[in-house]
């Protein structure tokens, strides 16, 4: 899969928020650039290389809430952007 596959089932709202997240129990920071029900697309800075299959943990900020953490499975990594699914949760 790569980041020009148009198969959505929600639609994406056009977003731009830091974000951080783990991988193997060490955090990386990013921006998000996209984002639904479903998953998001994030650009990273530093030299870290993903996978698709590799399962993390997203913290997503809400303004005046305490932090959401949500675990996704990248989809595809390239050129310092990745998207990834976000799992089902255990009440969903």
């Amino acid at each position: 899969m790569s980041p020009s596959d148009d198969r959505r089932n929600f639609e994406r709202s056009l977003y731009s928020r830091d974000v951080s997240f783990s991988v193997n129990g060490r955090t990386h920071t990013g921006v998000i650039e996209n984002i639904s029900k479903g998953g998001l697309r994030v650009v990273i800075g530093d030299s870290l290389a993903l996978s698709g299959g590799t399962d993390i943990e997203v913290t997503l900020s809400h303004a005046d809430q305490k932090p959401t953490v949500r675990t996704a499975r990248v989809r595809w990594f390239d050129n310092g952007r990745f998207g990834a699914k976000f799992l089902p949760e255990a009440s969903e």
